[in-house]
């Protein structure tokens, strides 16, 4: 619908439902509150929605520091 390059697109997530968004995107962050299938398919861990992780993965995409992402 709106001709996003998939692979150009950042997603992030933390639940069962998330998970297919999570496979098809070279650009997934899993919270590090995540159950663990979830963050097995994520490419990146972030820290938990507690901690700010998308604030923090925000910052590293923005300064082009995606190598010292995960947790």
């Amino acid at each position: 619908m709106y001709n996003f390059n998939v692979e150009e697109v950042y997603v992030f997530g933390d639940s069962q439902n998330d998970i297919d968004m999570l496979r098809i995107s070279r650009n997934s962050f899993a919270m590090g509150n995540a159950q663990k299938d979830v963050k097995e398919v994520a490419r990146y861990v972030i820290p938990s929605n507690d901690e700010d992780g998308v604030a923090f993965a925000i910052e590293k995409i923005l300064s082009d520091d995606l190598d010292n992402v995960n947790i």
